[in-house]
């Protein structure tokens, strides 16, 4: 049943017909079928549509079961195609722990300072910091970017200093975790030189965030976590690379699709290029995963500068739009190509096989 519903869907969604695309998908999830593939085809299905609500919140209940069957390189994909259209804190997020996950440290690293900057209201503080300890659990040895560290280590600390009774006092060469109890504070209060703006500030800082509602042996753990974070691993950035970029390559070549998509994923957390996305994106496309290939080809095609990467990225473009259904869109990728190498007579043939099983079908 599942492969005729799901050949109906692609079928209406080829003619445009998104409504009766989403009801074959409906029907399966009726069913009891509710994998996560069936998930992202629905949000497929509506985003196509224009939908943009219903399509996230299908994505995120394909996200929670990718999750779930412990397939974290398909949840991390995914939560990547839903920052897409949503901006939001809960997905930079989910973007943190998936990457680090992953060992995407940087990436994760990143990802939570964009958290960051969108500001978190009071409700919202256990949700990140219970993210922050999970992804320093993960980089605690492995922390490469020290400029990134330095902006989310230095945002951490105006946080906690916002509970009153946490501080963190920073260095140049590094973190020490200073713990004051409220008999300390007191203390303090009582010398003469003592400013009014600080026990203004102090008191301004404990009428937003109530004693009883701040965990100091969380923040507190969290923080010595941070601290115990280093630099000098004494990687070669550049070898690894290369290394991830072979290793890929091979597993590719040996049919190990999901594997190859890893090392594909690994390499491109260090740097982005062409050649690494047109990779990941035939990889995603052995998969039968065609959206997730289409995503990898037009990120490489923003990137790429030179025509061989060109032709390849949109001949391979083309590929994963026929395998969508998308006839016009994959003509479209295939002439871009042909018109930068007309000697490439396997995009003729493959335009003049497409053009022809159009014509048979009207």
């Amino acid at each position: 049943m599942r492969a005729r519903v799901e050949k109906d869907a692609l079928k209406y969604l080829a003619l445009g017909d998104y409504d009766r695309a989403i009801e074959e998908y409906k029907k399966l999830i009726k069913e009891g079928i509710e994998n996560p593939e069936i998930f992202n085809s629905l949000g497929d299905a509506y985003l196509r549509k224009g939908d943009i609500p219903n399509a996230l919140n299908n994505y995120w209940k394909a996200l929670e079961k990718f999750e779930a069957d412990g397939l974290p390189e398909n949840a991390y994909a995914l939560a990547k195609k839903i920052s897409r259209y949503e901006n939001s804190k809960r997905v930079y997020i989910k973007l943190a722990e998936l990457s680090s996950l992953l060992g995407y440290h940087d990436e994760a690293v990143d990802y939570l300072n964009k958290c960051l900057d969108m500001g978190l209201g009071r409700d919202e503080v256990d949700r990140v910091m219970s993210s922050f300890k999970k992804v320093a659990s993960e980089i605690s040895k492995d922390m490469i970017n020290e400029p990134r560290f330095e902006r989310l280590f230095l945002k951490l600390q105006e946080i906690v200093e916002g509970f009153g009774d946490l501080s963190l006092a920073h260095g140049m060469g590094s973190e020490v975790l200073e713990e004051k109890t409220l008999e300390q504070i007191q203390e303090e209060e009582k010398k003469p030189e003592k400013r009014r703006e600080e026990k203004e500030q102090v008191q301004k800082k404990k009428e937003i965030v109530p004693e009883k509602e701040v965990d100091i042996k969380t923040r507190a753990h969290l923080i010595s976590l941070l601290v115990s974070i280093k630099e000098n691993l004494g990687v070669s950035r550049s070898e690894d690379l290369r290394e991830l970029v072979e290793e890929g390559k091979q597993l590719f070549t040996m049919g190990l699709y999901e594997a190859a998509i890893s090392s594909f994923q690994k390499a491109l957390s260090i740097e982005e290029s062409p050649e690494i996305y047109a990779f990941l994106g035939r990889a995603f496309l052995e998969r039968g995963e065609a959206e997730l290939a289409l995503m990898a080809f037009e990120r490489g095609l923003e990137l790429a500068v030179k025509v061989k990467d060109r032709v390849e990225l949109n001949y391979w473009k083309g590929l994963a739009h026929e395998k969508r259904g998308e006839v016009r869109e994959s003509l479209e990728s295939l002439r871009k190509a042909y018109m930068l190498d007309r000697n490439f007579m396997e995009i003729q043939g493959k335009m003049e096989e497409i053009s022809g099983k159009q014509r048979r079908r009207h």
